[in-house]
């Protein structure tokens, strides 16, 4: 696999091109033969750099910019031809997707909770669909991410009992080992969470763009969570799918 590396030149987009770089430098699964982090946000004009990835035959794209960035550069890609899969990391977006996904066939993207379209759907995320659509609301990330802190607040309330206090709240739910919403996350060991520099464990999950929609991928059916230990580099066939049962 042959990458390209894109970001802005600012420093949250800089510094994400920089770890990028590092983690290829570390474990050389791929190699990066196109990188810049000089672009200036807000673009409007890649062709410049689509035409070095050409000429480097970059089949692979991740960046760090947002959603009008990737897409300046999709269109461009397509203006020079450059067929090359866009890994997305912030690009779980329905309405953007709807609208432009003609232009991220293939794409690859991440996302931080059980994605809508996990089949089958286990009870928590069935339970979030289910009062969504009675109240009429928007299935959005962001409403999930909303619905998951709830659920984490009300957690805490339980455990602190009816002589709850803030502070209770927050000692409770410090407690928690693996708390993963009812399986909308993957799970979180709060006692190590706030101090612990190199957790043992990451979980992703990821669709792919397909006619304008997402698919999951990697994962096993309903469990949408690939894990796997910090501790050594993983492949997808060593990740293990997690969902709670």
């Amino acid at each position: 696999t042959r990458i390209g590396v894109l970001a802005y030149n600012v420093a949250q987009s800089a510094d994400c091109a920089a770890s990028i770089q590092a983690s290829f430098n570390k474990f050389p699964t791929a190699k990066i033969v196109y990188f810049t982090k000089a672009l200036s946000f807000g673009v409007t004009d890649l062709s410049a750099d689509v035409k070095k990835m050409v000429d480097a035959k970059v089949d692979f794209v991740t960046t760090c910019m947002d959603s009008n960035g990737v897409l300046t550069l999709a269109r461009e890609m397509r203006q020079q031809g450059l067929q090359a899969i866009q890994y997305l990391p912030n690009g779980y977006d329905h309405d953007f997707v709807a609208k432009n996904g003609g232009f991220f066939e293939g794409s690859i993207v991440q996302v931080q909770e059980a994605p809508l379209e996990t089949q089958p759907a286990f009870p928590a995320l069935k339970e979030f669909v289910s009062w969504m659509d009675k109240g009429g609301y928007k299935k959005t990330e962001n409403a999930e991410i909303g619905w998951i802190n709830a659920a984490e607040f009300v957690t805490g309330l339980k455990l602190a009992g009816p002589d709850f206090t803030r502070q209770k709240v927050i000692d409770s739910l410090n407690k928690l080992t693996a708390y993963d919403a009812d399986g909308m996350i993957p799970p979180v060991n709060w006692t190590q969470q706030h101090t612990n520099k190199h957790y043992p464990q990451s979980c992703q999950a990821f669709v792919q763009i397909h006619n304008s929609q997402f698919v999951p991928i990697f994962g096993s059916p309903g469990k949408p969570f690939l894990c796997y230990e910090n501790a050594n580099p993983a492949t997808i066939a060593d990740a293990k799918s997690f969902t709670r049962q």
